[in-house]
């Protein structure tokens, strides 16, 4: 009697801390591969590292990198570089400065475009740029990814990010065969593109 008693209680028990860790599973986020990066908003513009063009100080960004990155100096452009593996990060200073521009490629651990996607939301602009990859257009913000099998894809990886310190160094433009249309072929993109272009001005 006391032996069946002893298994009832551990069955209730298996079943309690089974349920309990498929629910656990199902509610917890995955991780963003694009935050995991250190890419987000701050101050409603997009950030790496805390790092915000037009914001931060070019030598705040340098003392915060060299705790993270193995630090070198491009002296004829004062760009300084920071190096992780073969992940690189490069901060442009401007006049006043301030970070100019920040250059992120992601190499050991490349984040995919649906990440992108969900941190930041659809862009404002879409461009193919080579049989091989596309841009997608930020305000302050372009990024690179590369297609998978022809196509932008959730998991077509992030190349390059690039952050700007203002609008004029990078445009949304209206026209709709420049805007996001979802996860598709190329060549549905491509469907797209006015038949002649220098009627509507330059592809780019």
């Amino acid at each position: 009697m006391r032996l069946m008693v002893v298994l009832a209680l551990f069955l209730v028990v298996f079943i309690a801390l089974t349920t309990g860790a498929v629910v656990s599973a199902r509610v917890q986020t995955p991780i963003n591969g694009v935050a995991a990066l250190g890419l987000g908003m701050c101050t409603d513009m997009p950030c790496l590292l805390g790092i915000i063009p037009a914001v931060t100080y070019w030598s705040d960004a340098a003392t915060h990198l060299t705790t993270l990155y193995s630090i070198k100096y491009e002296r004829e452009q004062s760009i300084l570089v920071g190096e992780q593996g073969e992940d690189r990060i490069y901060i442009y200073p401007a006049p006043d400065q301030r970070v100019r521009r920040v250059i992120y490629t992601p190499y050991d651990a490349k984040p995919n475009t649906g990440d992108l996607l969900r941190l930041f939301g659809k862009p404002c602009n879409f461009l193919i740029e080579t049989s091989t990859y596309a841009s997608l257009t930020y305000p302050h913000m372009q990024v690179y990814v590369s297609f998978v099998q022809g196509r932008v894809s959730v998991y077509s990886p992030v190349l390059t990010v690039i952050l700007f310190d203002t609008d004029r160094t990078i445009l949304c433009y209206p026209e709709q065969w420049r805007s996001w249309a979802g996860f598709k072929h190329r060549l549905s993109y491509m469907s797209r593109w006015p038949r002649c272009f220098d009627c509507v001005g330059s592809a780019r």
